[in-house]
């Protein structure tokens, strides 16, 4: 588009969005803000996407997906406001980009961020409910040594997932360990094999080496097996993992750990349906904060078959 020059018409053909309220183009944009594709490492993200897509669909409506990498350039559509809202996901924009569209109706989506550069409303998982339900489901297999062990120190998610961890592991009398992510420079990978392994290491070495352990992304739990195992220390009968999010990779987990679904889709339904209203209602001046709560999905038990 930007080879040949085209721009998008500010009122595109098709079917319109229905309940016109403030709506001029019947389309929105999802800006993606970071170097990375992210969506292509993030699971969740995708699929919260796909329901974004999906819900806008049945509406009427269209979306355009933009990423702004560090050039920090706006889609044509985007810079040229034929677009009536905006789906932000990722790291806040330079200051240049926000004043651009800043006065558009925004919804970040699976942000919890309250740091500078960010506005407009969210759409978010619970992360205090995720990690009350892994202190619960610890304490519920009988694990009273609890660890916590953080894989990315700049996800603020994190943070209020091994708060709550704690308190609801110390309100049950629980011991708790919250493994820091102590590494240094904002280059150093969220899943990183070596440090993994150096972790276990630090939970082999406590004097009470923990029962329980929750690791809030479940795509690093294959390395936890494996790190654990090179130790000695066996998944499923030494010790008890609860992991976050649904992913492939937990069909090839033995044994396969609980896990907490963060319902993606309903994040990105949720999403959808609240940027509609901010611009049919011509909300944009409101700010929102909905939280979407996780469910505990419990490993599935097979029995053996009988030898009669």
């Amino acid at each position: 588009m930007e080879r040949i020059g085209y721009t998008p018409p500010a009122v595109r053909r098709g079917p319109q969005a229905r309940g016109r309220g403030g709506v001029k183009t019947g389309s929105v944009a999802m800006l993606i803000f970071g170097a990375t594709p992210t969506l292509a490492v993030a699971p969740v993200a995708a699929r919260a996407l796909h329901a974004i897509e999906s819900s806008l669909a049945e509406e009427g409506w269209g979306l355009v997906l933009g990423q702004v990498g560090k050039g920090g350039k706006l889609p044509a559509s985007v810079s040229g406001k034929h677009v009536d809202g905006l789906i932000l996901y990722g790291q806040a924009p330079p200051r240049q980009i926000a004043d651009q569209i800043r006065d558009l109706p925004s919804v970040w989506l699976l942000s919890q961020r309250s740091t500078r550069g960010f506005w407009g409303s969210r759409v978010q998982p619970d992360n205090e409910a995720i990690g009350r339900l892994a202190a619960e489901y610890l304490a519920d297999q009988g694990c009273r040594e609890l660890a916590f062990i953080h894989l990315d120190r700049s996800h603020i998610g994190f943070e209020e997932r091994a708060e709550a961890f704690k308190q609801t592991a110390l309100a049950s009398d629980l011991n708790v360990s919250i493994l820091k992510d102590d590494r240094t420079g904002s280059a150093a990978p969220p899943i990183d094999p070596q440090w993994i392994a150096t972790q276990v290491d630090r939970l082999a070495e406590l004097s009470n080496r923990p029962t329980g352990i929750f690791l809030p992304r479940v795509s690093a739990a294959g390395l936890l097996y494996r790190a654990l195992r090179s130790r000695g220390i066996e998944p499923g009968r030494d010790v008890t993992v609860v992991t976050c999010d649904q992913d492939a990779i937990l069909s090839a987990l033995e044994p396969q750990p609980a896990t907490i679904d963060v319902q993606p889709d309903m994040i990105g339904r949720s999403a959808a349906k609240l940027l509609l209203w901010h611009i049919q209602e011509r909300m944009a001046a409101v700010r929102t904060n909905q939280l979407v709560e996780p469910r505990l999905v419990e490993p599935e038990v097979f029995e053996s078959p009988s030898r009669e």
